[in-house]
C-alpha cells in the first residue's frame, strides 16, 4: 500500500519506488523471513535490539548513520521548571532531598547513547519512562539543572532500532541504492523475490 498524491510527478516516482521493489521480502540465510524496525531520526548511530526491545536480532544491530545529525529533527530540547519538575515525578512515587541540582542521579546509557536506566530522586526510571513522563522525541537525552529549571536535550526521533528514514534518506541522495541502504542498516540479510497477491 502507498498513498497516491495528486502531484503527477510525485505519483510517477513513487509508482516506479513501489514496482522496483514490489514482491520483495527480506530473509535471513535459510529463507525465513525476518523481523525489521525503522524510525525517523537516530542520534547518529542506531541502536541494538537487545538494548531496547530486549530480543537479540543480528540484523538489528548497531550502525553509523551520520546523516542523521544534518537534518532539522536530529536535536530537540524542553525546559521544565523545578517545581513542575517535582510535581510531575512526585506523582509517579518519587520522593526528592537535597537542592534540585542534586536529584538526578547516576545515569546508565547504552553504546549508542540511549538512557537505560538514570535515577531520579530515590527511584530508577528507563529511559523509555522518562521519554514518555515528558513528552521526548526519543529517550537519548541529557538532563542539566540551571536556573531553577530542568534543560532536557533530545536527540533523534523515535526508538533508534533498524533503519533511520532520513538516514536512509541521505544515503540515497549521495548515489546509494535501495539494496546497498537495506544491506547498511540490517547487516547480512537477503532479498529475495516472494509472489504476491493481485
Amino acid at each position: 500500500m502507498y498513498v497516491r498524491y495528486t502531484n503527477d510527478r510525485k505519483n510517477r516516482i513513487y509508482s516506479q519506488a513501489v514496482n522496483e521493489v514490489f514482491g520483495k521480502v527480506l530473509t535471513d540465510s535459510e529463507g525465513n523471513l525476518i523481523k525489521i524496525a525503522y524510525h525517523a531520526v537516530s542520534s547518529g548511530q542506531t541502536e541494538s535490539a537487545k538494548d531496547i526491545f530486549g530480543f537479540e536480532s543480528e540484523f538489528l544491530q548497531p550502525v553509523s548513520s551520520a546523516g542523521d545529525v544534518n537534518v532539522s529533527g536530529y536535536l530537540s530540547s524542553k525546559e521544565i521548571s523545578a517545581d513542575r519538575f517535582r510535581q510531575v515525578m512526585t506523582e509517579k512515587g518519587v520522593s526528592f532531598s537535597g537542592e534540585p541540582s542534586q536529584w538526578i542521579g547516576e545515569t546508565e546509557r547504552t553504546n549508542s547513547g540511549t538512557v537505560l536506566k538514570i535515577q531520579v530522586g530515590n527511584k530508577t526510571f528507563s529511559g523509555a519512562e522518562i521519554r514518555e513522563i515528558f513528552g521526548l522525541r526519543s529517550a537519548d537525552f541529557d538532563i542539566m539543572y540551571s536556573n531553577n529549571k530542568f534543560i532536557l536535550t533530545v536527540y533523534g526521533y523515535g526508538h533508534g532500532v533498524g533503519m533511520s528514514q532520513y538516514g536512509a534518506d541521505s544515503m540515497a541522495q549521495q548515489g546509494a541504492g535501495y539494496e546497498e541502504i537495506i544491506h547498511h542498516y540490517y547487516g547480512n540479510c537477503r532479498i529475495q523475490e516472494k509472489e504476491c497477491p493481485d
